[in-house]
């Protein structure tokens, strides 16, 4: 079956963007499914528990009978072949710790946030506003800007289960391109767009401190009554989410957002310390 063989698979770099990253991942992934033992993890939905003394099989279970007996495992032996997935990703994966990935995961699209997180290319509503801050390039064609604005719109699109709502709502099929930007003349016009969208901007002022050893990115807005942070991101620095009952609302001042909870922490900038209280939102 050599018309089936993927790539040789190649180890992630310090700095990656969306498509090379989308690149690593699927080729890797297609790596793993032609293993029968790291198939069934792949699937979506599919989920385990963080590796701990307490629950040292994660959750996973024997097959039972529905399974044909040739193919049937026991839990322990499930679990080898997920530590041994789990490895895999890690050997190929060195910007994240290892523990993230074999211990604290718990499903292969986890693993893909955790990745995407590190590299602050996660999938949001708010990520969306960096549309503006793509521009052609020095020695740019208009054909790589447009495939670069496509890639972003892609990834930032509405997907079933993913973690992009509509209005609070979880979409139930993912979202399709709109024609407008499949059209083919569309580099040719950006010719002229890519001049017209150099509008000036502000950026609010941000700076980086680090809870521990993760860095962080911080945004000063004093227009805003509360601070937020996304859950997935403060799971992921190990914060402890305190289960509250606030409320708050998108910059519409009409849509809610989800409040999970609330967390304080304390976060450092060189010599600089000070606490923080954040409000979560997934």
């Amino acid at each position: 079956m050599a018309g089936t063989r993927a790539p040789k698979q190649w180890s992630l770099s310090k700095v990656e963007t969306i498509t090379s990253f989308e690149a690593w991942r699927q080729n890797l992934q297609y790596t793993l499914s032609l293993d029968q033992n790291f198939a069934a993890f792949l699937v979506d939905g599919f989920t385990w528990l963080k590796k701990t003394n307490a629950n040292p099989l994660r959750g996973i279970v024997d097959d039972g009978e529905a399974v044909a007996e040739a193919n049937r495992r026991t839990a322990a032996q499930k679990c080898t072949h997920l530590d041994l997935m789990l490895g895999q990703i890690a050997n190929y994966c060195p910007i994240i710790s290892r523990n993230t990935i074999i211990k604290n995961s718990t499903s292969i699209n986890s693993i893909w946030q955790s990745i995407r997180l590190h590299y602050g290319f996660q999938s949001t509503g708010g990520h969306f506003l960096d549309f503006n801050s793509i521009f052609l390039e020095p020695d740019e064609r208009p054909e790589d800007l447009f495939q670069r604005l496509a890639s972003f719109i892609e990834d930032n699109m509405l997907r079933a289960g993913g973690n992009i709502h509509h209005h609070g709502e979880v979409p139930e099929a993912d979202e399709e391109l709109s024609p407008s930007l499949e059209k083919p003349d569309c580099p040719s016009k950006l010719r002229g767009v890519s001049a017209l969208r150099r509008v000036s901007t502000k950026q609010s002022p941000f700076f980086k401190p680090f809870y521990t050893h993760f860095p962080l990115e911080l945004t000063l807005d004093t227009g805003a009554e509360v601070s937020m942070i996304k859950a997935s991101s403060a799971d992921y620095i190990g914060v402890t989410i305190k289960k509250s009952n606030p409320s708050a609302l998108q910059a519409d001042g009409v849509t809610p957002l989800n409040i999970v909870g609330e967390c304080h922490f304390t976060l450092s900038r060189i010599t600089v310390r000070g606490p923080n209280s954040e409000r979560l939102r997934r």
